[in-house]
């Protein structure tokens, strides 16, 4: 009876034990249940981020090997301020215009300006800065000294520089460098012999700036004039940046010249050519295109009646082309276009054209052997005939100042 009465309560204790291993089971069950399904879960997600991340990877390689949108990057380095932005504005309508009518014909052509303020240092500084940042396929400059510093390293970086200044020999020394503006050799061998010729001078006054432009012209007076069987008697160099030359116009006066050749631009050759009048110098006046453009036209405007000049002649031949783009350019601009404006305007027509020619690609190299195969050019300004060494150049024209600015055209060369 007593086994019969304890046996109950071994069951009960068995049942109990039975039930805790039971519990812990399904704990243990369910535990590894959850640690299975977010392991599962985790991998899942670092699944999808590393097929996102592939992703972003391929595409990321598709854009580095998808080529560029082909455009056409021009730098313009001008002297937007100093003692040359006037000539600066001049250069820059036509760049704008160009560009805005190219734009407009779906050409994908850029500009960027850069000012060099007509310093050589800011010059190398803004072309530095147009290859680095802004990846540029050409270079145009306008001023000698400014030009003649970027030629070098344009060359080294295999840029197309396009160097529209007056220096007599910039386009021969670096196969980089292209040319379409009337330089000071063509200017200085016109103009005198003309006046060897025409004017009989033999003896010959030079005052000329003193920068890369004007002592590089000079350098070329003295070998043409020499050879023409002439004679440079005196010659003296003003600062751009000057306001009284007296001192060096006396100097000139007091040698006798036959003539006078002033060649410069800007504010200090109009107060030069001012000034040597004021000083009585009553002889053969000689000058550049400079002669024809303000500040000169504006400074000296009462004084430079019996001057001769020389100036492209496309701007006094006046063909139908020439007529229709100064309508067009004055209705959109409101603005007369000068010389300087026309030969820009072409400029970067006939650069387009020679990227054409190699389907749009950005290939400097490529770019560089078509403008040198282009030949002759047909623009704004007529003709402009192909020399070599990446020049061209327009027809020169000798004329020779009435009153009020009027003048008449005595030649063209």
């Amino acid at each position: 009876y007593r086994n019969c009465l304890i046996k109950p309560e071994v069951d009960e204790n068995l049942k109990e034990q039975f039930m805790r291993k039971l519990l812990k089971l399904r704990f243990l069950w369910t535990f590894l249940t959850l640690f299975i399904v977010f392991s599962l879960i985790a991998g899942g997600c670092g699944k999808k981020e590393e097929k996102e991340e592939a992703k972003k990877t391929v595409k990321q390689e598709v854009a580095q090997k998808a080529p560029e949108e082909k455009v056409i990057k021009i730098g313009a380095i001008l002297p937007l301020t100093g003692s040359a932005a006037e000539i600066a504005e001049q250069h820059k309508m036509g760049i704008d215009f160009a560009i805005k009518e190219l734009k407009n014909e779906g050409i994908p052509i850029r500009i960027i300006y850069e000012d060099d303020g007509n310093d050589p240092k800011m010059a190398v500084s803004a072309f530095n800065k147009l290859i680095s940042i802004n990846k540029i396929n050409i270079v145009l400059s306008v001023m000698s000294a400014t030009s003649m510093a970027i030629y070098p390293i344009a060359e080294k970086s295999y840029i197309i520089h396009l160097a529209n200044c007056g220096h007599p020999v910039i386009a021969s020394l670096s196969e980089w460098v292209f040319r379409n503006f009337p330089n000071a050799a063509q200017e200085i061998s016109t103009i005198l012999k003309f006046a060897a010729e025409k004017l009989g001078v033999k003896r010959l006054a030079v005052l000329y700036i003193n920068d890369a432009y004007g002592r590089g012209a000079f350098d070329y007076m003295k070998k043409v004039f020499s050879e023409m069987e002439g004679e440079i008697i005196i010659a003296e160099g003003f600062e751009k940046t000057g306001k009284d030359f007296k001192d060096i116009i006396l100097k000139v006066t007091k040698a006798n010249p036959e003539a006078v050749y002033v060649f410069g631009y800007g504010k200090s050759h109009a107060l030069v050519v001012k000034q040597l009048r004021e000083l009585g110098y009553k002889g053969i006046l000689l000058g550049s295109y400079n002669f024809a453009v303000p500040p000169t036209t504006e400074i000296v405007k009462d004084v430079l009646e019996g001057s001769y000049f020389t100036a492209p002649a496309f701007i006094y031949e006046k063909n139908e082309e020439y007529q229709k783009f100064v309508k067009r350019f004055r209705k959109e601009t409101g603005k007369e276009p000068r010389w300087n404006t026309i030969i820009e305007y072409d400029a970067i027509n006939m650069l387009v054209k020679a990227w054409e020619k190699i389907g749009r690609s950005v290939d400097s190299r490529k770019l560089k052997q078509t403008l040198e195969s282009l030949g002759d050019y047909e623009g704004i300004a007529g003709l402009y005939k192909y020399r070599g060494n990446g020049e061209w150049w327009v027809k020169i024209a000798v004329n020779r100042y009435r009153k009020n600015l009027k003048f008449e055209t005595i030649a063209f060369y």
